[in-house]
Protein backbone atom coordinates (compact mmCIF):
# COMPACT_ATOMS: atom_id res chain seq x y z
CA UNK A 1 0.00 0.00 0.00
CA UNK A 2 1.06 3.34 -0.71
CA UNK A 3 1.54 5.63 2.09
CA UNK A 4 -0.68 9.11 2.02
CA UNK A 5 -0.04 11.55 4.90
CA UNK A 6 -3.27 10.76 6.91
CA UNK A 7 -1.58 8.68 9.78
CA UNK A 8 -2.01 8.54 13.53
CA UNK A 9 0.97 8.38 15.74
CA UNK A 10 1.05 6.80 19.84
CA UNK A 11 3.35 6.10 22.24
CA UNK A 12 2.79 3.17 24.49
CA UNK A 13 4.84 2.47 27.17
CA UNK A 14 5.14 -1.36 28.73
CA UNK A 15 6.35 -1.87 32.02
CA UNK A 16 6.31 -6.03 31.90
CA UNK A 17 7.30 -8.47 29.51
CA UNK A 18 4.74 -10.87 27.51
CA UNK A 19 2.26 -8.12 27.61
CA UNK A 20 -0.75 -7.88 25.50
CA UNK A 21 -2.55 -4.55 24.43
CA UNK A 22 -5.09 -3.46 22.49
CA UNK A 23 -3.57 -0.69 20.40
CA UNK A 24 -6.48 -0.05 18.03
CA UNK A 25 -10.13 -1.17 18.68
CA UNK A 26 -12.54 -3.24 16.56
CA UNK A 27 -15.59 -1.62 15.21
CA UNK A 28 -17.34 -5.15 15.30
CA UNK A 29 -17.01 -5.06 18.98
CA UNK A 30 -18.11 -1.36 18.95
CA UNK A 31 -21.99 -2.72 17.55
CA UNK A 32 -21.80 -5.29 20.38
CA UNK A 33 -21.97 -3.05 23.22
CA UNK A 34 -25.15 -1.69 21.43
CA UNK A 35 -24.13 1.12 19.81
CA UNK A 36 -24.06 0.23 16.58
CA UNK A 37 -22.75 2.68 13.93
CA UNK A 38 -25.76 3.12 12.18
CA UNK A 39 -25.19 3.51 8.34
CA UNK A 40 -20.99 3.57 9.23
CA UNK A 41 -19.28 0.46 8.84
CA UNK A 42 -15.59 1.33 8.95
CA UNK A 43 -14.50 -2.25 9.35
CA UNK A 44 -12.80 -2.90 6.01
CA UNK A 45 -11.39 0.24 5.75
CA UNK A 46 -9.58 -0.08 9.67
CA UNK A 47 -7.87 -3.60 8.34
CA UNK A 48 -6.79 -1.86 5.59
CA UNK A 49 -3.65 0.31 7.12
CA UNK A 50 -0.62 -0.19 7.84
CA UNK A 51 0.55 -0.56 11.34
CA UNK A 52 4.16 0.02 12.19
CA UNK A 53 5.89 -0.66 15.72
CA UNK A 54 8.81 1.57 15.94
CA UNK A 55 8.84 1.32 12.50
CA UNK A 56 8.80 -2.23 11.69
CA UNK A 57 5.32 -3.00 9.83
CA UNK A 58 2.98 -5.88 11.34
CA UNK A 59 0.08 -7.87 11.03
CA UNK A 60 -2.80 -6.26 11.22
CA UNK A 61 -4.44 -6.82 14.56
CA UNK A 62 -6.07 -5.36 17.69
CA UNK A 63 -4.02 -6.18 19.79
CA UNK A 64 0.07 -6.85 20.04
CA UNK A 65 1.49 -8.51 22.49
CA UNK A 66 5.32 -6.78 23.86
CA UNK A 67 8.27 -9.03 24.59
CA UNK A 68 10.10 -6.17 25.66
CA UNK A 69 9.66 -3.32 28.28
CA UNK A 70 9.88 0.24 27.49
CA UNK A 71 8.39 2.67 25.41
CA UNK A 72 7.26 1.97 21.25
CA UNK A 73 6.09 4.21 18.90
CA UNK A 74 2.93 3.07 16.74
CA UNK A 75 1.74 4.42 13.29
CA UNK A 76 -0.70 3.78 11.33
CA UNK A 77 -1.08 4.73 7.96
CA UNK A 78 -5.09 4.74 6.19
CA UNK A 79 -5.76 4.06 2.81
CA UNK A 80 -8.78 6.14 2.52
CA UNK A 81 -9.72 8.53 4.78
CA UNK A 82 -12.97 7.60 7.20
CA UNK A 83 -16.18 8.24 7.96
CA UNK A 84 -16.25 7.01 11.72
CA UNK A 85 -13.88 7.29 14.37
CA UNK A 86 -16.43 5.66 16.67
CA UNK A 87 -14.47 3.60 19.08
CA UNK A 88 -11.22 4.11 17.36
CA UNK A 89 -9.24 3.67 20.96
CA UNK A 90 -11.89 2.69 23.25
CA UNK A 91 -10.07 0.51 25.66
CA UNK A 92 -6.45 1.43 24.70
CA UNK A 93 -5.65 1.90 28.14
CA UNK A 94 -1.57 1.79 27.50
CA UNK A 95 -1.40 4.43 25.49
CA UNK A 96 0.38 7.72 26.56
CA UNK A 97 0.66 10.09 23.89
CA UNK A 98 -1.38 10.14 20.81
CA UNK A 99 -0.27 12.59 18.08
CA UNK A 100 -2.74 13.02 15.44
CA UNK A 101 -1.63 15.79 14.13
CA UNK A 102 -1.90 14.10 10.26
CA UNK A 103 -4.61 11.95 10.65
CA UNK A 104 -7.06 13.58 8.09
CA UNK A 105 -10.94 13.32 9.80
CA UNK A 106 -12.47 16.18 7.07
CA UNK A 107 -15.02 13.10 6.04
CA UNK A 108 -15.51 11.62 9.66
CA UNK A 109 -19.35 12.50 10.77
CA UNK A 110 -19.06 10.30 14.50
CA UNK A 111 -15.94 10.44 16.89
CA UNK A 112 -18.08 9.08 20.06
CA UNK A 113 -16.47 7.15 22.59
CA UNK A 114 -12.84 7.57 20.43
CA UNK A 115 -10.64 7.57 23.01
CA UNK A 116 -12.71 6.47 25.62
CA UNK A 117 -11.28 4.78 28.71
CA UNK A 118 -7.51 6.00 27.10
CA UNK A 119 -6.83 6.31 31.37
CA UNK A 120 -3.39 6.18 30.71
CA UNK A 121 -2.83 8.90 28.25
CA UNK A 122 -1.26 12.26 29.07
CA UNK A 123 -0.77 13.86 25.90
CA UNK A 124 -2.94 13.98 22.78
CA UNK A 125 -2.71 16.38 19.61
CA UNK A 126 -5.81 17.33 17.80
CA UNK A 127 -4.52 20.68 16.29
CA UNK A 128 -5.09 20.10 12.79
CA UNK A 129 -8.37 17.81 13.31
CA UNK A 130 -11.15 18.58 11.43
CA UNK A 131 -14.60 18.32 12.76
CA UNK A 132 -16.89 20.20 10.04
CA UNK A 133 -18.88 17.51 9.53
CA UNK A 134 -19.18 15.71 12.64
CA UNK A 135 -22.60 15.04 14.54
CA UNK A 136 -21.53 13.24 17.57
CA UNK A 137 -19.04 13.73 19.88
CA UNK A 138 -20.59 11.54 22.59
CA UNK A 139 -18.13 10.14 25.10
CA UNK A 140 -15.18 11.42 23.09
CA UNK A 141 -12.54 11.42 26.20
CA UNK A 142 -14.82 9.77 28.92
CA UNK A 143 -13.00 8.06 31.49
CA UNK A 144 -9.48 9.86 30.22
CA UNK A 145 -8.50 9.98 33.63
CA UNK A 146 -4.84 11.05 33.48
CA UNK A 147 -5.44 13.63 31.11
CA UNK A 148 -4.51 17.16 32.38
CA UNK A 149 -5.41 19.78 29.69
CA UNK A 150 -7.40 19.38 26.53
CA UNK A 151 -7.39 22.73 23.95
CA UNK A 152 -9.98 22.27 21.47
CA UNK A 153 -10.62 25.83 20.49
CA UNK A 154 -9.80 24.65 17.01
CA UNK A 155 -13.02 22.27 16.92
CA UNK A 156 -15.46 23.28 14.31
CA UNK A 157 -18.92 21.69 16.45
CA UNK A 158 -21.57 23.59 14.30
CA UNK A 159 -23.24 20.24 13.18
CA UNK A 160 -22.99 18.12 16.48
CA UNK A 161 -25.94 16.96 17.90
CA UNK A 162 -24.61 14.92 20.87
CA UNK A 163 -22.23 16.19 23.78
CA UNK A 164 -23.53 13.58 26.57
CA UNK A 165 -20.29 12.36 28.46
CA UNK A 166 -18.10 13.91 26.43
CA UNK A 167 -16.07 14.75 29.10
CA UNK A 168 -17.03 12.30 32.18
CA UNK A 169 -14.68 11.17 34.39
CA UNK A 170 -11.53 13.37 33.01
CA UNK A 171 -11.02 13.94 36.66
CA UNK A 172 -7.37 14.87 36.16
CA UNK A 173 -8.23 17.66 33.97
CA UNK A 174 -6.81 21.04 35.23
CA UNK A 175 -7.21 23.39 31.83
CA UNK A 176 -10.17 22.69 29.51
CA UNK A 177 -9.72 25.22 26.23
CA UNK A 178 -13.56 25.12 24.57
CA UNK A 179 -14.31 28.80 24.14
CA UNK A 180 -14.73 28.55 20.59
CA UNK A 181 -17.73 25.72 20.93
CA UNK A 182 -20.69 26.24 18.99
CA UNK A 183 -23.73 24.51 19.53
CA UNK A 184 -26.55 25.33 18.09
CA UNK A 185 -27.37 21.75 17.08
CA UNK A 186 -26.63 19.62 20.33
CA UNK A 187 -29.70 18.41 22.10
CA UNK A 188 -28.38 16.27 24.81
CA UNK A 189 -25.43 17.45 27.16
CA UNK A 190 -26.26 14.92 29.51
CA UNK A 191 -23.18 14.65 31.99
CA UNK A 192 -21.08 16.29 29.51
CA UNK A 193 -18.75 17.32 32.77
CA UNK A 194 -19.33 14.86 35.07
CA UNK A 195 -16.64 14.02 37.57
CA UNK A 196 -14.28 16.68 36.25
CA UNK A 197 -13.43 17.06 39.60
CA UNK A 198 -9.97 18.80 38.90
CA UNK A 199 -11.50 21.96 36.89
CA UNK A 200 -11.57 25.28 38.96
CA UNK A 201 -12.91 27.08 35.93
CA UNK A 202 -14.62 26.37 33.22
CA UNK A 203 -15.82 28.80 30.29
CA UNK A 204 -19.40 27.96 28.43
CA UNK A 205 -20.46 31.63 28.76
CA UNK A 206 -21.02 31.55 24.62
CA UNK A 207 -22.80 28.00 24.47
CA UNK A 208 -25.64 27.80 22.22
CA UNK A 209 -28.74 25.78 23.88
CA UNK A 210 -31.31 26.77 22.43
CA UNK A 211 -32.41 22.94 21.12
CA UNK A 212 -30.58 21.33 24.20
CA UNK A 213 -33.05 18.57 25.54
CA UNK A 214 -31.17 16.93 28.44
CA UNK A 215 -28.52 18.74 30.64
CA UNK A 216 -29.14 16.04 33.37
CA UNK A 217 -25.71 15.78 35.42
CA UNK A 218 -24.09 18.12 33.32
CA UNK A 219 -22.00 19.33 36.23
CA UNK A 220 -22.33 16.71 38.68
CA UNK A 221 -19.08 16.27 40.93
CA UNK A 222 -17.33 19.28 39.16
CA UNK A 223 -15.71 19.48 43.03
CA UNK A 224 -13.21 22.37 42.47
CA UNK A 225 -15.71 24.63 40.40
CA UNK A 226 -16.49 28.11 42.57
CA UNK A 227 -18.85 29.91 39.55
CA UNK A 228 -20.43 29.02 36.44
CA UNK A 229 -21.28 31.48 33.75
CA UNK A 230 -24.60 30.64 32.26
CA UNK A 231 -26.99 33.18 31.71
CA UNK A 232 -26.81 32.86 28.28
CA UNK A 233 -28.50 29.34 28.65
CA UNK A 234 -31.69 28.60 26.76
CA UNK A 235 -33.42 26.32 28.54
CA UNK A 236 -37.20 26.16 26.61
CA UNK A 237 -36.38 22.79 25.51
CA UNK A 238 -34.56 20.94 28.43
CA UNK A 239 -37.08 18.06 30.13
CA UNK A 240 -34.20 16.70 32.10
CA UNK A 241 -32.25 18.51 34.66
CA UNK A 242 -31.60 16.06 37.18
CA UNK A 243 -28.49 15.88 38.96
CA UNK A 244 -27.34 19.11 36.95
CA UNK A 245 -25.31 21.04 39.92
CA UNK A 246 -25.26 17.86 42.39
CA UNK A 247 -21.63 17.45 44.02
CA UNK A 248 -20.79 21.27 43.65
CA UNK A 249 -19.05 21.45 46.43
CA UNK A 250 -17.26 24.68 45.84
CA UNK A 251 -19.61 26.23 43.80
CA UNK A 252 -20.92 29.55 45.84
CA UNK A 253 -23.93 31.31 44.16
CA UNK A 254 -25.49 30.32 40.94
CA UNK A 255 -27.82 33.20 38.80
CA UNK A 256 -30.45 31.28 36.89
CA UNK A 257 -33.13 34.06 36.75
CA UNK A 258 -32.47 33.14 33.11
CA UNK A 259 -34.18 29.69 32.88
CA UNK A 260 -36.77 28.39 31.43
CA UNK A 261 -38.03 25.42 33.04
CA UNK A 262 -41.18 25.02 31.20
CA UNK A 263 -40.98 21.67 30.09
CA UNK A 264 -38.52 20.08 32.54
CA UNK A 265 -39.61 17.08 33.61
CA UNK A 266 -37.05 15.93 36.44
CA UNK A 267 -35.26 18.05 39.11
CA UNK A 268 -34.05 15.59 41.35
CA UNK A 269 -31.08 16.03 42.97
CA UNK A 270 -30.23 19.18 40.73
CA UNK A 271 -28.86 20.95 43.87
CA UNK A 272 -27.77 18.17 45.65
CA UNK A 273 -24.39 18.39 47.79
CA UNK A 274 -24.12 21.69 46.78
CA UNK A 275 -22.68 22.56 50.08
CA UNK A 276 -21.40 26.46 49.63
CA UNK A 277 -24.40 27.72 48.18
CA UNK A 278 -26.25 30.13 50.72
CA UNK A 279 -28.86 31.95 48.33
CA UNK A 280 -30.87 30.37 45.61
CA UNK A 281 -33.81 32.56 43.94
CA UNK A 282 -35.70 30.36 41.14
CA UNK A 283 -38.55 31.89 39.75
CA UNK A 284 -38.76 27.88 37.73
CA UNK A 285 -42.04 26.95 35.98
CA UNK A 286 -42.31 23.32 37.47
CA UNK A 287 -45.64 22.38 36.14
CA UNK A 288 -44.72 19.22 34.25
CA UNK A 289 -42.14 18.46 37.42
CA UNK A 290 -42.71 14.87 38.41
CA UNK A 291 -39.69 14.05 40.73
CA UNK A 292 -38.13 16.63 43.11
CA UNK A 293 -36.58 14.00 45.62
CA UNK A 294 -33.41 15.09 47.09
CA UNK A 295 -33.72 19.08 45.24
CA UNK A 296 -31.86 20.85 48.09
CA UNK A 297 -30.42 18.01 50.06
CA UNK A 298 -27.41 18.66 51.31
CA UNK A 299 -26.77 22.70 50.70
CA UNK A 300 -25.53 22.98 54.49
CA UNK A 301 -24.81 26.79 53.43
CA UNK A 302 -28.09 27.28 52.04
CA UNK A 303 -29.68 30.09 54.07
CA UNK A 304 -32.29 31.51 51.87
CA UNK A 305 -34.40 29.68 49.14
CA UNK A 306 -37.02 31.26 47.28
CA UNK A 307 -39.92 29.06 45.51
CA UNK A 308 -42.84 31.13 45.28
CA UNK A 309 -42.93 30.48 41.78
CA UNK A 310 -42.62 26.78 41.73
CA UNK A 311 -46.02 24.85 41.36
CA UNK A 312 -46.18 21.42 42.03
CA UNK A 313 -49.16 19.99 40.71
CA UNK A 314 -47.83 16.87 39.33
CA UNK A 315 -45.22 15.91 41.22
CA UNK A 316 -45.15 12.65 42.64
CA UNK A 317 -41.79 12.43 45.00
CA UNK A 318 -40.36 15.12 47.53
CA UNK A 319 -38.25 12.43 49.84
CA UNK A 320 -35.30 14.58 51.00
CA UNK A 321 -35.89 17.72 49.19
CA UNK A 322 -34.90 19.96 52.19
CA UNK A 323 -32.86 17.30 53.87
CA UNK A 324 -29.88 18.36 55.83
CA UNK A 325 -30.50 22.04 54.68
CA UNK A 326 -28.98 22.82 58.06
CA UNK A 327 -28.71 26.68 57.74
CA UNK A 328 -32.46 27.58 56.70
CA UNK A 329 -34.49 29.31 59.19
CA UNK A 330 -38.05 29.80 57.80
CA UNK A 331 -39.34 27.98 54.35
CA UNK A 332 -43.00 29.05 53.05
CA UNK A 333 -44.16 26.31 50.74
CA UNK A 334 -47.96 27.79 51.34
CA UNK A 335 -47.96 27.57 47.27
CA UNK A 336 -47.05 23.83 47.37
CA UNK A 337 -49.97 21.45 46.41
CA UNK A 338 -49.10 17.68 46.30
CA UNK A 339 -52.01 16.22 45.93
CA UNK A 340 -49.90 13.32 43.39
CA UNK A 341 -47.44 12.97 45.63
CA UNK A 342 -46.61 9.69 46.90
CA UNK A 343 -43.59 9.89 48.99
CA UNK A 344 -42.22 12.74 51.96
CA UNK A 345 -39.84 10.35 53.69
CA UNK A 346 -37.12 12.91 55.52
CA UNK A 347 -38.50 15.82 53.49
CA UNK A 348 -37.35 18.26 56.19
CA UNK A 349 -34.98 16.21 57.87
CA UNK A 350 -31.96 17.50 59.83
CA UNK A 351 -33.19 21.04 59.47
CA UNK A 352 -31.49 22.09 62.38
CA UNK A 353 -32.56 25.77 62.47
CA UNK A 354 -35.66 25.49 61.04
CA UNK A 355 -37.89 27.63 63.22
CA UNK A 356 -40.92 28.43 61.15
CA UNK A 357 -42.78 26.52 58.16
CA UNK A 358 -45.67 27.13 56.18
CA UNK A 359 -47.07 23.97 55.22
CA UNK A 360 -50.69 25.45 55.15
CA UNK A 361 -51.66 23.84 51.73
CA UNK A 362 -49.78 20.49 52.28
CA UNK A 363 -53.24 17.92 51.75
CA UNK A 364 -51.20 15.00 50.99
CA UNK A 365 -54.19 12.25 49.87
CA UNK A 366 -51.81 9.93 47.99
CA UNK A 367 -48.81 9.69 49.89
CA UNK A 368 -47.58 6.15 51.89
CA UNK A 369 -44.09 7.45 53.38
CA UNK A 370 -43.94 10.54 55.73
CA UNK A 371 -40.90 8.46 57.73
CA UNK A 372 -38.46 11.11 59.18
CA UNK A 373 -40.09 14.03 57.50
CA UNK A 374 -39.13 16.27 60.04
CA UNK A 375 -36.79 14.12 62.07
CA UNK A 376 -33.98 16.27 63.70
CA UNK A 377 -35.89 19.91 62.79
CA UNK A 378 -34.40 20.74 66.28
CA UNK A 379 -35.93 24.52 66.30
CA UNK A 380 -39.28 23.89 65.42
CA UNK A 381 -41.40 24.94 68.13
CA UNK A 382 -44.73 24.20 66.26
CA UNK A 383 -46.36 22.25 63.60
CA UNK A 384 -49.65 22.35 62.39
CA UNK A 385 -50.39 19.47 60.33
CA UNK A 386 -54.69 19.37 60.49
CA UNK A 387 -54.75 19.62 57.15
CA UNK A 388 -53.05 16.73 55.66
CA UNK A 389 -55.00 13.92 54.34
CA UNK A 390 -52.77 10.72 55.45
CA UNK A 391 -55.42 7.98 54.23
CA UNK A 392 -52.66 6.35 52.17
CA UNK A 393 -49.87 6.38 54.81
CA UNK A 394 -47.88 3.42 56.00
CA UNK A 395 -45.02 4.47 57.61
CA UNK A 396 -44.70 7.42 59.62
CA UNK A 397 -41.29 5.70 61.90
CA UNK A 398 -38.91 8.51 63.00
CA UNK A 399 -41.35 11.52 61.55
CA UNK A 400 -41.27 13.55 64.46
CA UNK A 401 -37.92 12.38 65.92
CA UNK A 402 -35.45 14.43 67.94
CA UNK A 403 -37.45 17.78 67.48
CA UNK A 404 -36.44 18.21 70.49
CA UNK A 405 -37.72 22.11 70.69
CA UNK A 406 -41.67 21.16 70.11
CA UNK A 407 -44.33 22.32 71.97
CA UNK A 408 -47.29 22.10 69.70
CA UNK A 409 -48.56 19.30 67.41
CA UNK A 410 -51.72 19.66 65.58
CA UNK A 411 -52.18 15.88 64.27
CA UNK A 412 -56.49 16.33 64.56
CA UNK A 413 -57.41 15.31 61.05
CA UNK A 414 -54.35 12.33 60.67
CA UNK A 415 -55.82 9.01 59.35
CA UNK A 416 -53.71 6.45 60.56
CA UNK A 417 -55.78 3.47 59.50
CA UNK A 418 -53.24 2.04 57.46
CA UNK A 419 -49.88 2.90 58.88
CA UNK A 420 -47.52 0.02 59.81
CA UNK A 421 -44.80 1.54 61.36
CA UNK A 422 -44.96 4.09 64.13
CA UNK A 423 -41.13 2.83 65.55
CA UNK A 424 -39.64 6.00 66.80
CA UNK A 425 -42.85 8.61 65.63
CA UNK A 426 -42.21 11.13 68.93
CA UNK A 427 -38.73 9.75 70.36
CA UNK A 428 -36.32 12.88 71.65
CA UNK A 429 -39.31 15.25 71.25
CA UNK A 430 -37.90 16.87 74.49
CA UNK A 431 -40.32 19.50 74.67
CA UNK A 432 -44.06 18.13 74.04
CA UNK A 433 -46.44 18.53 76.85
CA UNK A 434 -49.04 16.67 75.58
CA UNK A 435 -50.41 15.29 71.96
CA UNK A 436 -54.08 14.37 71.29
CA UNK A 437 -53.82 11.14 69.62
CA UNK A 438 -57.57 10.67 70.33
CA UNK A 439 -58.34 9.80 66.07
CA UNK A 440 -55.28 7.60 65.41
CA UNK A 441 -56.29 4.22 64.33
CA UNK A 442 -53.89 1.61 65.33
CA UNK A 443 -55.28 -1.66 63.79
CA UNK A 444 -52.51 -2.27 61.30
CA UNK A 445 -49.42 -1.27 63.50
CA UNK A 446 -46.77 -3.72 63.94
CA UNK A 447 -43.80 -1.38 65.26
CA UNK A 448 -44.06 1.05 68.23
CA UNK A 449 -41.04 0.17 69.88
CA UNK A 450 -38.88 3.70 70.90
CA UNK A 451 -42.32 5.51 70.36
CA UNK A 452 -42.12 8.13 72.99
CA UNK A 453 -38.77 7.54 74.44
CA UNK A 454 -36.85 10.40 76.08
CA UNK A 455 -40.08 12.70 75.86
CA UNK A 456 -39.11 14.15 79.33
CA UNK A 457 -41.83 16.86 79.25
CA UNK A 458 -44.91 14.62 78.35
CA UNK A 459 -47.45 14.57 81.17
CA UNK A 460 -49.79 12.46 80.29
CA UNK A 461 -50.96 10.70 77.17
CA UNK A 462 -54.33 8.98 76.40
CA UNK A 463 -53.68 6.33 74.43
CA UNK A 464 -56.70 4.25 75.19
CA UNK A 465 -58.07 4.14 71.67
CA UNK A 466 -55.07 1.94 70.65
CA UNK A 467 -55.58 -1.52 69.09
CA UNK A 468 -52.55 -3.15 69.39
CA UNK A 469 -52.71 -6.51 68.35
CA UNK A 470 -50.56 -6.61 65.39
CA UNK A 471 -47.93 -5.03 67.21
CA UNK A 472 -44.42 -7.50 67.84
CA UNK A 473 -42.53 -4.47 69.21
CA UNK A 474 -43.14 -2.27 71.79
CA UNK A 475 -39.70 -2.18 73.26
CA UNK A 476 -38.70 1.39 74.77
CA UNK A 477 -42.07 2.38 74.08
CA UNK A 478 -41.63 5.52 76.96
CA UNK A 479 -38.29 4.69 78.20
CA UNK A 480 -37.22 8.18 79.90
CA UNK A 481 -40.73 9.74 79.64
CA UNK A 482 -39.80 11.05 83.24
CA UNK A 483 -42.62 13.61 83.76
CA UNK A 484 -44.99 10.99 82.46
CA UNK A 485 -47.62 10.18 85.21
CA UNK A 486 -50.90 9.85 84.08
CA UNK A 487 -51.39 6.79 80.87
CA UNK A 488 -54.55 5.44 79.71
CA UNK A 489 -54.64 2.82 77.53
CA UNK A 490 -57.75 0.14 79.16
CA UNK A 491 -58.58 -0.98 75.76
CA UNK A 492 -55.23 -2.05 75.09
CA UNK A 493 -54.87 -5.89 73.63
CA UNK A 494 -52.31 -7.40 71.76
CA UNK A 495 -50.64 -10.85 71.71
CA UNK A 496 -47.56 -10.97 73.43
CA UNK A 497 -45.16 -9.16 71.50
CA UNK A 498 -41.53 -10.57 70.93
CA UNK A 499 -39.71 -7.84 72.55
CA UNK A 500 -41.40 -5.54 75.44
CA UNK A 501 -37.60 -4.62 76.94
CA UNK A 502 -37.15 -1.49 78.73
CA UNK A 503 -40.84 -0.36 77.90
CA UNK A 504 -40.92 1.36 80.95
CA UNK A 505 -37.90 2.23 81.75
CA UNK A 506 -37.32 5.56 83.97
CA UNK A 507 -41.15 6.05 84.00
CA UNK A 508 -40.44 7.58 87.53
CA UNK A 509 -43.53 9.35 88.05
CA UNK A 510 -46.36 6.31 86.96
CA UNK A 511 -47.55 3.83 89.39
CA UNK A 512 -48.63 0.01 89.27
CA UNK A 513 -52.48 1.60 89.60
CA UNK A 514 -51.59 3.49 85.81
CA UNK A 515 -50.52 -0.36 84.15
CA UNK A 516 -53.27 -2.66 85.70
CA UNK A 517 -55.05 -2.41 82.25
CA UNK A 518 -52.11 -3.76 80.22
CA UNK A 519 -53.65 -6.83 79.07
CA UNK A 520 -51.83 -9.97 76.88
CA UNK A 521 -54.10 -12.63 75.43
CA UNK A 522 -51.65 -15.37 74.26
CA UNK A 523 -54.56 -16.43 71.80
Amino acid sequence: MKKKNNFILGIIEIKTEKTKVRIINSFENAKSTNNKLIGINNEEEIKKCEIYINDRIIDFSYYYTFDEVGKFTIKFYFENFLKSANYMFYDCISYNELDLSQFNTQNIISMSSMFHNCKSLTSIDLSNFKTQKVKDMSSMFSYCNSLKSLNLSDFNTQKVENMSFMFNYCNSLISLNIINFDTPNVTNMKSMFENCNSLTTLNISIFNTQNVINMGAMFNSCFSIDSLNILNFDTQKVTNMKYMFSNCYKLKSLNLSNFNTQNVTNLEYMFCNCESIESLNLSFNTKNVTNMESLFCNCYALKTLELSKFNTNNVINMSYMFSYCKSLKSLDLSNFENNKVENMDSMFNDCELLESLNLKYFKAPNVTNMSYMFSNCKSLKSLDLSYFNTEKLTNISYMFNNCESLISINLSNFNTQKVRNMKALFCYCCSLISVDLSNFKTQNVTSIEYMFTNCRSLTKLDLSNFSVRNVKKMNNMFTNCNSLGHLKFSNLKTIMPTNLASMFTNCNSLTKNNLNNLCYNEN
